[in-house]
């Protein structure tokens, strides 16, 4: 296959954007894509941007650092005839990306484009998310959509707390 030329995305601004789009889960990395909205510095949308992200839960800094590079080479080698060009993608490693042989992350990173962009197969793993994702400032949802269906956990059957001082 052709090898590409990897731009990758570095600013905060742009992961965020990329956030609530297009996805698709492999068993190395998921992925989200989302279609640019403005030229960028780039210029008018000639290549694809690609952004990786691995968390600390995943390991030490050796071994985020190791994930990332097998994630960055797989995308440019196999990446080429699936990426569109007007669109920015986000991998999020998980912790199969280690010790996946390097085909097999290559076949994923292609399949996870095809399926992204693959409107007539879409099926619930990979589906356009209309609404934005909560802000990861610690606010959630009420508890109640939390809660398992026909639980009635409401205020009044709840016993009250009580501080420790007491």
């Amino acid at each position: 296959m052709l090898d590409m030329q990897l731009i990758t995305i570095k600013r905060r601004a742009d992961f965020l954007r990329v956030r609530g789009g297009l996805r698709w889960s492999t068993v190395s990395f998921s992925l989200e894509a989302r279609e640019r909205e403005q030229v960028s510095d780039l210029g008018a949308g000639e290549v694809a941007r690609f952004g990786f992200t691995v968390t600390k839960k995943i390991g030490d800094a050796v071994v985020r650092n190791r994930i990332k590079r097998r994630l960055r080479e797989a995308v440019r080698h196999s990446a080429s005839p699936f990426a569109h060009p007007d669109f920015d993608y986000v991998l999020f490693a998980r912790n199969g990306a280690l010790d996946r042989r390097f085909a097999d992350l290559q076949s994923d990173v292609q399949v996870a484009l095809q399926r992204v962009h693959d409107k007539g197969k879409a099926n619930s793993k990979a589906k356009m998310v209309l609404e934005p994702l909560p802000e990861a400032d610690g606010i959630a949802s009420s508890p109640q959509s939390q809660s398992t269906p026909g639980a009635d956990h409401s205020a009044a059957q709840r016993k009250p707390r009580t501080p420790a001082w007491d």
